[in-house]
């Protein structure tokens, strides 16, 4: 698709309103990056999705995603050889398994009434081998891998729990001795350095058997690690090193294990990826209460809003059949602008595969390339003036057209002398049009104005205004050419 119209018509705005529908981070992304399509079963499909997500939606039923992990991260992570993933990476992709799969359940017996979505989460690959194999060494709940994840850290974990346990014994012996309580600023047990500690008094620190790991801020209390439990604390270390050489052994494996489920996973990931984004799809489409317009070969605008503009007065034209062209005139400040931009940027969304704020009697073609000439954009950079701007711009049309393509020129002509404005304007309209484009423009000029209103192929249409009051009533009277004002 060539697009040269993106940041004239805001399209960015739509993108970031959409993102900011999405649930997930990828879903957001996906909706910052949103392209539009020249490929007219992908936008008739996409456009079908988001009716369907916006129905499921409307009744409440939308597939709940917030809580879907970012798996792309841990997903880069497994496609390395020799890279381990972590107990949270694979409780992500746990959860992450769990939650496609029950999508995939949500929306499989809605065959007759969402047939699109259905069709989008039956490509969900059967990830059930891979749940099994996660939920027979993970912990959930506690976050860490379960005991019996093998036989060797089963007997690990046994072997902690006694020490733990024969440890607690002696140091409540401790705290509970006569001869220890004035020794001690309070009766806890504390760790310092992964041993276990009793806050001593400083200035009783001789009486006190243990080793010192440190002190408190001002000095009055040192934490001693009493001499009785010494041993115990040395066993413990021990075997919680040994405890966590076998968890690295088992995350190792079961990584080298979970590597051939690598293309599986990612498909997951798109498919939950595109799930959200066609949902946001259809938030945004209540939101604008928008509606799937019509695929056809000519434009048609029916009571169409501008989404981007608060209280839009809807408008209605089109640009079809024996109608190729569309030139809008009448007073500044009219709807003239507005107009034009309306109907370049619901065509960007339209071919987006978003809904459009229109009646659904609303036609759209699929254009392969959109060209908008919109305000003066004049470059700086390149010491342009705003005529010779203009014609930069009509030379690239000319160079980069490709049909079915939409021309938006507003105010084509313009920055020269009104004669030789009128004049090349006129003939850049009538060129495009020859080129087989479709153009809607606005002018002030005479001679483009009567050119539109003789020309078969070509008509004109006002933006009329209060004959009273000269203020604009945004109205569109076609065959009719309206005051400027200017």
């Amino acid at each position: 698709m060539n697009i040269r119209a993106y940041e004239v018509l805001e399209f960015g705005r739509i993108r970031e309103r959409l993102a900011s529908l999405a649930e997930t981070d990828p879903g957001k992304a996906r909706a910052l990056a949103l392209e539009v399509s020249d490929d007219k079963e992908r936008v008739s499909r996409q456009l079908g999705e988001t009716t369907e997500a916006r129905r499921l939606d409307d009744e409440g039923e939308a597939v709940a995603l917030s809580d879907l992990p970012d798996v792309a991260p841990f997903l880069d992570a497994l496609g390395i050889e020799g890279r381990t993933l972590s107990v949270a990476d694979f409780i992500a992709l746990f959860v992450f398994a769990g939650m496609a799969k029950k999508a995939r359940g949500r929306l499989s017996a809605r065959e007759d009434d969402l047939p699109k979505l259905r069709a989008l989460t039956q490509k969900l690959p059967n990830l059930r081998e891979l749940e099994t194999e996660l939920s027979r060494v993970l912990d959930t709940e506690k976050n860490d891998l379960r005991d019996d994840a093998s036989a060797e850290l089963a007997k690990l974990r046994a072997s902690l729990g006694r020490l733990r346990q024969k440890l607690q014994k002696t140091l409540d012996r401790t705290v509970a001795s006569r001869d220890n309580a004035k020794l001690l600023q309070e009766t806890i047990v504390t760790t310092r350095n992964g041993r276990s500690v009793l806050p001593v008094k400083a200035e009783c620190k001789s009486q006190f058997r243990g080793i010192v790991h440190g002190a408190s801020a001002s000095g009055a209390t040192l934490f001693i690690e009493p001499i009785a439990t010494v041993e115990l604390n040395n066993e413990i270390a021990s075997v919680l090193d040994r405890e966590r050489q076998e968890v690295r052994r088992i995350l190792a494996a079961l990584t080298g294990r979970l590597r051939p489920s690598l293309p599986a996973l990612t498909e997951a990931f798109e498919i939950m990826t595109e799930l959200d984004l066609a949902q946001a799809k259809g938030r945004l489409s209540a939101s604008y209460r928008a509606t799937e317009p019509r695929l056809g070969e000519g434009l048609a605008l029916v009571d169409a809003r501008h989404p981007l503009v608060d209280e839009a007065v809807p408008v209605s034209f089109h640009v079809s059949g024996k109608r190729r062209g569309l030139v809008f005139t009448g007073p500044n400040t009219g709807g003239k602008t507005v107009a034009l931009k309306t109907a370049g940027l619901l065509s960007l969304m339209v071919q987006a595969g978003l809904h459009v704020p229109a009646s659904s009697q609303s036609s759209f073609p699929v254009f392969r390339s959109l060209f908008a000439d919109i305000g003066d954009d004049q470059s700086i950079a390149s010491n342009l003036s705003t005529f010779s701007a203009h014609l930069a711009k009509m030379v690239t049309m000319e160079n980069e057209l490709e049909l079915p393509s939409l021309l938006i020129l507003d105010e084509v002509g313009t920055g020269t002398d009104p004669s030789e404005g009128g004049a090349l304007g006129t003939a850049l309209v009538e060129h495009f049009i020859a080129r087989g484009a479709l153009v809607i423009a606005s002018t002030h000029h005479g001679l483009l104005k009567a050119y539109a209103s003789t020309t078969e192929g070509i008509d004109a249409a006002s933006f009329q205004f209060d004959p009273e009051t000269y203020a604009p009533t945004f109205t569109i009277v076609e065959g009719a050419c309206g005051r400027s004002l200017a």
